[in-house]
């Protein structure tokens, strides 16, 4: 007998070439403006920020956060939220990969809910009002933050990532232009392309996958193998571009519901402690928990899987999956990022059980250092 599955998405999504010009109609339609702008420096550069900003003309912009950092600390999220509370913000329109649109989320949240971001984070907090209306604009392929709740902060003090997920921060609308994919250097799509693929076989293989999100999950797996090499090789690839981004975005609507599983789990303390590319983090034990997966996951399951990834057979899908992601530069060996042997006792305590225990073949803490000692 199946099992009960539910499926909801709360997200209004505008893709395709160009869609970036459809932003001033979905911040009227959130509730107008003044807006506030979240961004990363690298978007100023590239001129992106000044286009939103052009954009959003007609309805007002009221201030600019565009400090954001790479794997932000939970501080930058408090100090979003005050800023967009001192400027009397009505929408949040962030622009940037997953970090910022992280920050947008998780600012949205606490400037309706009051702060700080710890203690929703550590501290059990419910999120019980609206967040204020957040526009999604990603300029990579991977994290799919746009589309779902999902919001990671770090504090580097403690070597941890933390996570947490109300189902008020979901972004009211995301605007997805591969246009804006033309200038992201070859590591960036790389590692938020393996990112994608980290969630569509996390969610394919998560206890809580469901038949909507394994179809997207295995479609999302399909476009990567295919289209991630092209883009990787050429970046000016408009075709690529969109196939990679609409992988990432099939991954994120599957694990929007399912969760991800260990990959994630054991990439935060790679990234917290190690500085790890998120998205590298994740592919770091990708082909190793594949294995691990394998039986669990049944024949029908793995047959699909196997027809996406044009494998005979899964030793073979593991074996693909390794090259592909080392073709891409993902590190291979504890070695390469600086894990030494001896650290591996203290990495388990790090990593998140809620992660683990979403993996479809029982997982432990235990069983984190008998995945990464097959990487010595």
């Amino acid at each position: 007998m199946s099992k009960i599955w539910t499926y909801q998405h709360k997200t209004k999504i505008t893709f395709g070439a160009g869609a970036l010009e459809k932003l001033p109609d979905e911040v009227g339609a959130a509730g107008g403006g003044p807006a506030l702008i979240v961004a990363d420096p690298a978007m100023r550069a590239i001129g992106a920020l000044g286009r939103v900003e052009a954009l959003l003309s007609g309805v007002g912009v009221a201030a600019v956060y565009d400090s954001v950092s790479p794997n932000p600390e939970h501080t930058q999220m408090d100090e979003c939220a005050a800023l967009a509370l001192s400027a009397g913000c009505k929408t949040i329109v962030g622009i940037g990969g997953g970090s910022t649109l992280d920050v947008a989320k998780a600012s949205s949240v606490i400037a309706s809910n009051g702060g700080p971001v710890m203690e929703y984070l550590v501290g059990g907090r419910a999120v019980s009002k609206p967040a204020m209306p957040v526009i999604a604009i990603p300029t990579t392929a991977g994290t799919g933050s746009e589309v779902n709740p999902f919001m990671v902060a770090t504090d580097s003090q403690k070597d941890l990532k933390l996570a947490f997920a109300p189902e008020q921060a979901f972004p009211r609308a995301a605007v997805l232009d591969p246009e804006l994919l033309l200038t992201l250097p070859k590591r960036q799509t790389a590692s938020t392309g393996v990112d994608a693929l980290s969630h569509a076989l996390e969610a394919y293989w998560a206890k809580r996958a469901q038949p909507v999100s394994d179809i997207n999950a295995l479609e999302s797996v399909r476009l990567s193998f295919r289209w991630l090499p092209t883009a990787f090789e050429d970046g000016s690839n408009i075709a690529a571009r969109e196939k990679t981004m609409l992988a990432s975005l099939l991954a994120s609507l599957a694990f929007s519901s399912t969760g991800t599983c260990a990959c994630h789990s054991i990439s935060y303390p790679l990234t917290a402690r190690y500085g790890l590319d998120h998205g590298f983090a994740c592919a770091f034990t990708m082909p190793e928990i594949l294995e691990w997966n394998w039986e669990a996951m049944g024949e029908e399951k793995q047959n699909a899987l196997l027809a996406a990834m044009e494998a005979p057979d899964g030793a073979s899908a593991v074996a693909k999956l390794r090259d592909f992601c080392a073709s891409l530069g993902t590190p291979q060996k504890l070695s390469d990022i600086g894990v030494k042997p001896e650290d591996l006792e203290s990495i388990p305590a790090l990593t998140a059980q809620r992660n683990l225990d979403n993996t479809l073949c029982d997982f432990t803490k235990a069983n984190v250092i008998d995945i990464l000692k097959k990487k010595i």
